[in-house]
């Protein structure tokens, strides 16, 4: 972890232009099949199977797709409001230039994922499986986050802002140019997993006692 310093370059944000978008058809979201240019709204696909959809320059709004296993699936160019998602399987999936805002993500499976030019705001996170994923420029911003996992993660140019990572898990996770000042760090695993982070001096004085637990020390 640094403190200070020389500041990093932050993360570069998703390219997004959507084309007109013609209204989803009734199949609603079909594993395997590619989805282009398609405004989904209001869609209630809970429990849904579309193992390796893909999602060009595509909309979700209102939707729920709780429980539902989208595996592999591939999104690219796509913004998500309002979405949710509890529990949802994205093992393996790929996202590029995605903007999400106000979505319900709470356990969502993401290891091993991909996610590059990501903005996440104002979501439900806790408990999301980020395990092993890659994340490269991507923003949580006033995000709840608490308890997720990042153990094995490897993270390039993420940040935090605002956003409540308590007792989220690093163990093995690799960082470069992350920065978490303004993240609520609380009490979270795995420190050594935080070297390559950037925080305050105020958040080192508050991470004082799960180093010390961490650690083996007492502190009388």
């Amino acid at each position: 972890m640094r403190s200070g310093g020389r500041r990093a370059s932050g993360p570069v944000p998703p390219d997004l232009a959507l084309p007109e978008l013609a209204p989803a058809g009734p199949r609603g979201l079909v594993g395997g099949e590619t989805h282009e240019a398609t405004a989904f709204e209001g869609l209630d696909a809970a429990g849904v199977r579309a193992v390796g959809v893909r999602l060009l320059e595509c909309r979700l709004a209102d939707c729920a797709l709780d429980g539902g296993s989208l595996r592999r699936a591939h999104l690219a160019g796509v913004v998500l409001d309002r979405v949710s998602a509890v529990a949802t399987d994205l093992t393996s999936s790929r996202w590029t230039d995605v903007e999400a805002t106000g979505c319900r993500l709470s356990a969502v499976q993401l290891p091993a994922a991909e996610l590059s030019r990501v903005r996440i705001t104002g979501a439900r996170l806790d408990g999301v499986n980020l395990r092993d994923a890659q994340l490269t420029d991507v923003v949580f911003e006033d995000c709840r986050m608490t308890e997720a996992d990042l153990a094995g993660a490897r993270l390039t140019r993420v940040a935090f802002p605002g956003t409540d990572l308590d007792r989220s898990q690093w163990s093995g996770a690799r960082l470069d140019a992350v920065d978490l000042r303004g993240a609520a760090l609380g009490a979270p695993r795995g420190l050594a997993g935080l070297a390559g982070a950037v925080i305050t001096a105020v958040q080192l004085v508050e991470l004082a006692p799960a180093m010390a637990a961490q650690l083996g020390i007492t502190v009388d």
